[in-house]
């Protein structure tokens, strides 16, 4: 974002980006202080979670479309979908997602609407496979939630996903905007528990970097060197 905003408007203020953090403790302990959400699925059934407001840029057409994919191959399993529904006026309802899904799967997919704390991380942490199909993503923390549960996760390329996110390393990566790659990778996770393993083994310690005490050296950094930019600015401009 910051290269792009050089390119759109020229010369910027002393700019640096530090990496985004979470409270990787409460988030796991979150998932011992509650039940699951109310609505979750009752059964063994393969999980597949979108996290995400139901909103166009969020991909959850994707989503459907991916699991409209899906339906033959994975029988059971379950759509869950955890967000607020998007505005009607611009975003696609409840019924015209539902619409994507051939008839069959329809009854397969469980809106739980906004989900709270430590019952959205106890759903997380229950989930088969966690989707974040996001056309575009600022950062996409909720990955990184899923990521310190030890969730396996598929997310988009191309935007923040990719500041903390390794294909084949620690999730899944698709193009943004191809439900066909999404079901293909979502398809994998639920056929190999090795590659479950490897994945979220990977995935849970990497997210250390991300805690708040490991940013915050690097976010002091920053404010250092901004700060002497700034009054060497400042003093050039004769200010």
């Amino acid at each position: 974002m910051l290269e792009r905003n050089r390119r759109l408007l020229g010369d910027l203020p002393p700019a640096a980006v530090v990496r985004n953090c979470i409270d990787v403790a409460a988030v796991r302990r979150g998932i011992t202080a509650s039940d699951l959400p109310a609505h979750w699925p009752e059964g063994f059934a393969p999980i597949v979670l979108f996290l995400g407001r139901l909103e166009r840029k969020k991909g959850v057409e994707v989503a459907f479309r991916a699991f409209a994919t899906l339906a033959d191959s994975q029988p059971t399993a379950r759509l869950v979908l955890a967000g607020a529904t998007g505005d009607s006026r611009f975003e696609p309802t409840r019924q015209q997602l539902l619409t994507l899904l051939p008839e069959s799967a329809r009854s397969r997919v469980v809106f739980l609407g906004h989900v709270e704390g430590p019952s959205l991380y106890r759903g997380i942490a229950a989930a088969s496979v966690v989707v974040c199909p996001s056309l575009w993503e600022g950062f996409g923390q909720v990955a990184l939630e899923a990521k310190a549960l030890g969730s396996p996760v598929v997310v988009t390329s191309g935007s923040g996903f990719d500041d903390f996110c390794v294909d084949g390393d620690d999730c899944l990566m698709v193009p943004p905007g191809d439900p066909v790659r999404l079901a293909t990778a979502i398809e994998r996770l639920l056929g190999d528990r090795g590659l479950v393993t490897a994945l979220t083994t990977r995935a849970t310690v990497g997210v250390l970097d991300f805690t708040a005490d490991a940013v915050a050296p690097d976010l002091v950094a920053a404010v250092e060197d901004l700060t002497v930019a700034g009054t060497r600015m400042r003093s050039m401009s004769g200010r």
